[in-house]
């Protein structure tokens, strides 16, 4: 945890940043023990609630952001996209040198996401729901609207993940690949991919 400088937050749902809070006095207590001396950066939407939340523990800032923010972490540069979810929610383009990444968060499909994940070298999408369930009125995505996305972006590589804890995991990825983008698998615990 002590190399982990940075943190991205794409929303405030508590499947998504529940566990700064460990992270945050985490810091504190390896900075007291003299294991860590840089600070630990948080970025997330603009909210002076986070924005307390984590400036009120020693050695940690915060950073807001919009969809017009870029920001520049070492040698990447992160830009957002606002998505439909039910409460403020962003995808994100990462980019060093000629790579990006984009990892959509939580999301129902929009065309916007298509521009937005455009020639992607890797494109994490969210994929909560089986097709033929309705993605719209819960902010997610189907494995058909996932796969939609993986081919009218031409990502290079699609990794489905936020999955559902219920059903044939596998059923997710063919059906998104039906779509046209054979590039597809299931994110796994541990994984690592090289960009």
């Amino acid at each position: 945890m002590n190399d982990i400088h940075h943190v991205v937050l794409s929303h405030y749902h508590y499947d998504h940043f529940s566990d700064v809070g460990v992270l945050l006095f985490s810091r504190l207590v390896n900075t007291q023990l003299k294991k860590v001396n840089k600070p630990l950066s948080i970025y997330g939407p603009i909210s002076e609630q986070m924005a307390k939340r984590v400036e009120e523990v020693p050695h940690a800032t915060f950073t807001g952001y919009h969809e017009e923010s870029q920001l520049k972490i070492g040698p990447f540069t992160l830009e957002f996209k606002r998505n439909m979810h039910p409460v403020e929610a962003y995808s994100i383009k990462i980019t060093s040198g000629n790579k990006t990444i984009v990892y959509t968060s939580d999301t129902s499909y929009t065309e916007d996401l298509v521009n937005f994940a455009s020639g992607a070298d890797l494109l994490i999408t969210e994929c909560s729901l089986y097709e033929g369930m309705d993605g719209i009125s819960s902010g997610h995505m189907t494995s058909k609207e996932a796969g939609i996305l993986a081919d009218k972006s031409e990502a290079k590589a699609v990794l489905l993940t936020h999955l559902p804890h219920y059903g044939d995991l596998n059923e997710l990825v063919k059906s998104a690949k039906k779509e046209g983008n054979f590039n597809i698998r299931l994110a796994e615990v541990g994984m690592v991919v090289g960009v």
